[in-house]
């Protein structure tokens, strides 16, 4: 159940920051849907994956000059995150 639930919410995140990619707000969501889908993944490479599409779009909108300050807390979760499952990010 958790799956769908977070599978939907992907989605959801996926069409909004794909239909306005100017809005960082949308973005983030979506890093969000990425991290709740490597938390419920049932291998350490699957969640590897999540984590590492996370960190593309932290890294773009950082490039960009969009990544918002008070998210830091988020970058540093996801890089802890993603070493406890073998990625490195950041």
């Amino acid at each position: 159940l958790a799956r769908d639930a977070f599978l939907k919410s992907l989605a959801i995140s996926e069409r909004l920051a794909s239909n306005e990619p100017d809005r960082a707000d949308f973005q983030r969501d979506l890093v969000i849907s990425h991290v709740k889908m490597a938390s419920i993944s049932d291998s350490a490479p699957d969640a590897g994956q999540w984590y590492a599409a996370a960190w593309q779009i932290v890294a773009g909108l950082q490039a960009q000059g969009r990544w918002q300050p008070a998210d830091d807390w988020m970058k540093a979760d996801l890089v802890k995150r993603a070493a406890e499952n073998g990625v490195t990010v950041g």
